[in-house]
């Protein structure tokens, strides 16, 4: 589980809808490794609809964190997330960014 995630990590958001017992355990799983992420309800939210049918899925959950995305509860994906989270580094070091 990641101590704290960096700043310039990719954002995570994980597209649910209510009664989805797959949705559920993702968001669990997202959680209980330290894994912020924002949940949007695709029932609710036309973009976020027609951002998992963009990304070419039918079935939820959908989970996209920067180039990566899938969909369904794949616990293997959620742990390589985690720890690709948890090793993230900047592509320049913030004092050098900050300098100008």
């Amino acid at each position: 589980m990641p101590e704290q995630i960096h700043p310039d990590a990719p954002n995570v958001t994980l597209y649910s809808k209510p009664n989805c017992g797959q949705c559920v355990a993702t968001a669990k799983a997202l959680t209980a490794r330290g894994v912020p992420f924002v949940k949007l309800d695709v029932a609710a939210d036309e973009n976020a609809a027609n951002r998992v049918r963009d990304l070419g899925y039918q079935s939820l959950p959908v989970i996209v964190a920067g180039d990566m995305h899938w969909s369904g509860f794949q616990l293997t994906k959620i742990d390589q997330l985690a720890a690709a989270l948890g090793n993230w580094t900047p592509s320049a070091p913030v004092e050098e960014a900050d300098r100008g």
